[in-house]
């Protein structure tokens, strides 16, 4: 089964957020026709390019539209597909490893700081 393709009217890309969420989609969109992808992600991917083909929402709403449904896709790709953008898990823990380690790490030495 095919992928269907993003088909956004130009006027309502008007904004430099808006485009360049357009083209991640366009570029994600060329990424998995290269995949093999199960029939039943495939159909879910379609309805939700068919869900923002058809939309006419404008600006902020289209923004949070596409992010959502890009979120949505890529969760989908890592949990049924095992697929994951490239330095995903990379990204992942040093934002834990940031949370967990560096803020306590800091607040470490501040507490030392105003002991002496």
């Amino acid at each position: 089964m095919e992928i269907l393709k993003l088909h956004l009217k130009p006027e309502l890309l008007t904004e430099h957020k808006t485009n360049r969420l357009y083209q991640q989609w366009q570029a994600l969109l060329d990424s998995l026709e290269e995949k093999k992808i199960s029939i039943k992600t495939t159909e879910i991917i379609n309805q939700e390019i068919e869900a923002i083909n058809s939309t006419s929402l404008r600006d902020k709403s289209l923004q949070n539209l596409l992010k959502v449904k890009q979120t949505f896709i890529l969760g989908l790709l890592e949990k049924d597909e095992k697929l994951v953008p490239k330095n995903h898990y990379r990204n992942r823990w040093l934002a834990v490893g940031l949370a967990a380690f560096g803020i306590s790490a800091g607040y470490d030495l501040r507490a030392l700081a105003q002991c002496h």
